[in-house]
């Protein structure tokens, strides 16, 4: 098993934890939009929580497609944001900030969009399985960490009001 990631830190952390459960997976500073191993090198290629992140996503679909071996699978996972919904009292700040959370990516609807992209690159019968998530106070904390830099980076720009922010993470918990 090989993992890449474009961030030096994430692979180092990666690389860690393999040493320490023993395992034998290999982890590069590569980026997915020019992987750097033959054709058809994989029996399955993963992708979590990329293609959201990239200008051209079709890339690394295309790039997964030619690293894999006839009839391999690629398995990709990634977010919608219009199918994040989260219950809160306050509608218009909810969209407000879900309005945010969009504009900080440039591929909110990568999910909705995926069975095309993925026929658009060659594969042959791509299969989307949705999943909602419902996320509870144990798993807040994942939902802070992927968006509370966005909203603040919002209030230091203006966006949004800090108060706001507060209120938001208070009414959640």
């Amino acid at each position: 098993a090989v993992g890449i990631d474009k961030n030096a830190s994430l692979i180092d952390e990666a690389r860690r934890r393999a040493a320490e459960a023993s395992s034998w997976a290999e982890f590069n500073v590569s980026d997915a939009q020019q992987l750097h191993f033959p054709d058809g090198s994989f029996d399955v290629c993963r992708a979590e929580r990329v293609l959201r992140y990239l200008e051209d996503p079709d890339k690394v679909l295309r790039e997964m497609l030619r690293v894999l071996r006839p009839g391999g699978r690629a398995i990709i996972f990634d977010f919608d944001s219009d199918q994040t919904i989260v219950d809160f009292p306050d509608e218009k700040l909810a969209r407000r900030i879900a309005e945010v959370v969009d504009a900080a990516v440039p591929n909110p609807w990568i999910g909705r969009q995926l069975v095309r992209r993925c026929l658009q690159a060659g594969f042959a019968e791509p299969e989307v399985a949705p999943h909602a998530l419902l996320l509870r106070s144990p798993q807040l904390s994942v939902y802070r960490r992927l968006v509370g830099g966005v909203l603040s980076q919002a209030v230091a720009s203006g966006g949004l009001h800090q108060e706001e922010v507060d209120r938001w993470w208070t009414q959640l918990e």
